[in-house]
């Protein structure tokens, strides 16, 4: 997942697609070591992380029940097509003459990964309450702003803590380089 998300160009303010916001957030420093060790340590999907982050952004006008929907939507994908190649990849060996093949299988991993994203996007469009290109409040007034975030990572609040204020420094730095721009 790093590589892939790692080679993508930073977000900026009129891209507010979950697909950029994920590729900018994931990128930053520290952010993919948090994510991973919610993922190992929690089983926690950090597509779900992830849109949670994006969908709590969105504003309070987005429902529990786009929440409900997007899990339920996206959970035979994830069952049949994500995880089986995760767990291939984590088996094959990391050297030659496997080494082309598992990276074959992290990119169709990582592609479906993607459309996971895109039927999550779309599931919040479909109820009418996301515009793509709308405003986005990357600003936090206060903790319980992250509504959806914390009820994906109730167990986990030392690394929800630690995600949030990574948000932060993301956001800082990208309102930053947006207006410099």
């Amino acid at each position: 997942m790093a590589a892939f998300y790692h080679a993508e160009p930073a977000m900026n303010q009129s891209d507010t697609s979950l697909w950029t916001f994920c590729l900018s957030f994931y990128s930053f420093p520290q952010v993919e070591s948090v994510c991973l060790e919610l993922q190992d340590r929690g089983g926690v999907n950090i597509n779900s992380l992830l849109w949670a982050m994006w969908l709590d952004r969105i504003g309070p006008s987005v429902s529990a029940e786009v929440w409900s929907q997007g899990h339920e939507k996206t959970a035979v994908w994830r069952q049949w097509v994500i995880l089986p190649l995760r767990r291939l990849r984590r088996r094959l060996p990391k050297r030659s003459p496997w080494l082309a093949v598992r990276r074959a299988v992290q990119r169709w991993e990582l592609r479906a990964e993607k459309r996971e994203l895109e039927q999550l996007q779309q599931i919040a469009m479909n109820t009418h309450e996301v515009r793509i290109g709308q405003a986005m409040d990357w600003e936090i007034d206060n903790p319980s702003d992250w509504y959806f975030l914390r009820q994906l990572l109730q167990a986990e609040s030392d690394l929800c803590d630690q995600l949030i204020e990574l948000f932060e420094h993301w956001r800082l730095e990208t309102m930053e380089s947006c207006s410099s721009s």
